[in-house]
């Protein structure tokens, strides 16, 4: 029924969950995997400069040059946050490369060979509705919970964004 799963992920529990079930349901049909992830860039909250700090501590200088370090204050309207130390793009890349390649791996253990990937930047909601035109799913699965804040479901979270203006089923998993 599935031969064509889109799957977003940004590597929190509920995608994490996602990933798994859009496997299982390719696995199941012989279908083909499309895994989106949206780097975080200009989008970053507390819980993912832990996850930096944790991952990276002390890398940040040699990350790369002064031109690789970005200067100003990463902060989308819906987080009231803002670094307090420069924040380099090649962190939220190399974050965004290992959250793809753990999704990878649980669709392979799946069985699945089929699998491409979308490493995109910018709105997750918007880039993820974006590339179901270019991918042209049957299903759209992603994570009900992301990486945001709990005050981002006041203003309409990732998936409930997808879920309302997505073309074809949507699963938003918990």
């Amino acid at each position: 029924m599935f031969k064509n799963i889109l799957i977003a992920t940004d590597g929190s529990e509920h995608s994490k969950k996602a990933v798994e079930l859009g496997a299982s349901l390719a696995a199941g049909s012989g279908g083909q995997v499309v895994l989106v992830h949206v780097l975080l860039v200009g989008e970053v909250d507390t819980d993912v400069q832990r996850m930096i700090d944790a991952e990276f501590p002390g890398a940040e200088p040699a990350l790369g040059s002064a031109d690789d370090i970005m200067s100003t204050r990463l902060a989308a309207p819906r987080f009231d946050i803002s670094l307090h130390r420069a924040t380099s793009y090649r962190i939220f890349r190399i974050l965004g490369d290992q959250i793809i390649e753990q999704a990878i791996k649980t669709v392979k253990a799946e069985g699945v060979d089929q699998v491409s990937t979308l490493l995109l930047e910018g709105n997750p909601a918007e880039q993820i509705l974006n590339s179901i035109t270019d991918v042209q799913p049957d299903v759209v699965i992603c994570g009900a919970r992301g990486l945001s804040k709990f005050s981002a479901l006041l203003l309409g979270s990732v998936s409930n964004k997808i879920a309302q203006l997505c073309p074809v089923t949507c699963v938003t998993v918990r």
